[in-house]
């Protein structure tokens, strides 16, 4: 029951919830525990994330009793912010190594510039694209870079060279 009040205040918190609905998604809480848990303890204790799916347990022992109308759209709220949220972190996560794995400092740096520039010309569409300094920079940087691998590439055959 602690949990599900914390679950709640948040989402109380975060206007999901209105106040005046609160007392009655506690009611409902408990009374789908008493009427659905307790009497299907082993089901409960026994289910396996792994062969099972929680939202199909929680819509067969929920969504079709009219007395648990207001806890089963919160629940359904619920897993589906839960689902949603975990894609997005997932995305984060994915990126963050990205970054770790394939990006020099130079590179990051780089990045940012090019960022700012955008921004401050007002976005992508307002770039002008036939500046023959920006091809030019961007012609020069291409150069750079294949330069930069060629070198880091004699540095890792120099060393291996060293270790043999």
């Amino acid at each position: 029951m602690q949990k599900f009040k914390a679950v709640l205040k948040t989402l109380n918190e975060s206007n999901r919830v209105a106040d005046n609905e609160v007392d009655e998604l506690l009611q409902q809480y408990s009374q789908y525990i008493d009427e659905a848990v307790v009497p299907q303890a082993s089901e409960y204790s026994n289910f396996n994330a792994l062969t099972a799916r929680v939202d199909v347990l929680l819509f067969e022992t929920m969504a079709n009793k009219p007395s648990l109308g207001k806890l089963w759209s919160c629940v359904k709220a619920l897993l589906l912010l839960s689902h949603g949220q975990a894609t997005v972190e997932h995305g984060f996560s994915v990126t963050k190594q990205v970054e770790i794995d394939n990006l020099s400092e130079e590179a990051l740096v780089a990045k940012q510039l090019i960022c700012d520039h955008v921004t401050a010309v007002g976005g992508l569409q307002l770039i002008d694209t036939s500046n023959k300094q920006l091809l030019l920079a961007a012609s020069s940087a291409r150069h750079k870079h294949v330069a930069h691998l060629e070198d880091e590439r004699k540095k890792k055959d120099s060393g291996r060279r060293g270790e043999k």
